[in-house]
């Protein structure tokens, strides 16, 4: 829905989203090292000073550069770069609800649509539920309103936050993947020192989000019941050769399913972010996949599975999304 409104903002305007931007927030606000994706970066000769993006490896116990990637998919639910001292106009400029946003476009961006409610696994001490506003989410802390919004892509991760009764914002930016967590301490400590908690009654946020990292951790490394295949697994109800094919789906396009080395897999290098996937049969016409992020150069497991009408394989589920029914986006063979 992001990408659409950038469609109508266009059709309304005749401008490309990203010089609506340009000339109608940035350069008023004297964000003049700010950018829309790479191409735009590009087209300023300013990629020397674009950020390297890095992942940490646990098993070599080093970093590695991420390549950057450009992003079309993400049109306005992401793909701005900019720096530090670019967005503390923007944050200054939310904080005084100054032009050149209106008085009302200020009141909307902080009215609350939805309720986002954390189950008691991410519950934080003295924090609400997040209310979803317009692209940004407020809470309470110890009861005082706070807005913020985190943003990350691959080795990258931001983090902005102001706090309206104390007319104080903050913004931090880190070229790591695991650096969510350094954000969050931050953001945590920051708001201690800002309304005042006194160094008794504080949170150890350090450990507290150490915590949260262990629990994590040993989770990812736990394979879902239902992604270990049983002790007497059914066979497959077609030659694993002739699930290769074309497959569709109107919302997330094409996927080309090829027999390599004997295993199917799906180069998915066209994407916003970019992956490979290899099928594993588990039993019946389940699949594992392991999906490895090509940008981030990280693993996790899906479930798969076909539907067969016959002899023919007709559709294949992939695990792309958890929150529809079944937990399964079908794409229709189409070749």
């Amino acid at each position: 829905m992001f990408t659409v409104a950038t469609h109508v903002i266009e059709t309304v305007t005749g401008m490309r989203y990203v010089d609506f931007l340009r000339t109608r927030l940035w350069e008023p606000l004297g964000m003049t090292n700010t950018f829309h994706d790479l191409p735009d970066i590009e087209a300023h000769d300013a990629m020397a000073r674009k950020a390297t993006a890095y992942r940490w490896d646990k098993e070599q116990q080093k970093h590695f550069a991420i390549p950057a990637y450009a992003s079309p998919e993400g049109q306005g639910a992401g793909c701005i770069l900019t720096s530090a001292g670019d967005y503390a106009k923007w944050i200054r400029a939310m904080i005084k609800r100054a032009a050149p946003l209106s008085e009302d476009a200020h009141k909307q961006l902080v009215t609350p649509r939805t309720i986002t409610p954390l189950s008691e696994r991410y519950r934080k001490p003295f924090t609400s539920h997040e209310l979803y506003c317009l692209g940004i989410e407020c809470t309470t802390y110890r009861g005082h309103m706070f807005i913020s919004h985190n943003g990350g892509i691959p080795g990258f991760k931001a983090k902005i936050a102001f706090l309206p009764e104390f007319d104080k914002g903050f913004l931090v930016y880190a070229n790591l993947d695991t650096a969510h967590w350094v954000t969050e301490i931050l953001n945590n400590t920051w708001m201690d020192e800002v309304i005042g908690v006194p160094k008794e009654e504080r949170i150890d946020w350090l450990e507290f989000y150490r915590k949260w990292e262990e629990r994590d951790i040993a989770e990812e490394n736990e394979n879902p019941p239902e992604l270990v295949a049983p002790e007497n697994p059914e066979p497959l109800a077609v030659a694993l050769e002739d699930i290769a094919g074309t497959y569709h789906d109107p919302g997330y396009k094409y996927i080309e399913i090829e027999m390599k080395d004997g295993k199917l897999v799906a180069d998915l290098d066209d994407r916003c972010f970019p992956s490979l996937l290899t099928f594993e049969h588990l039993t019946g016409n389940k699949f594992v996949i392991d999906n490895l992020d090509v940008w981030g150069m990280e693993r996790r497991k899906q479930p798969g599975e076909i539907r067969v009408d016959g002899d023919k394989v007709v559709a294949l589920g992939v695990g792309l999304e958890e929150d529809v029914e079944g937990g399964l986006i079908w794409f229709s063979k189409v070749a």
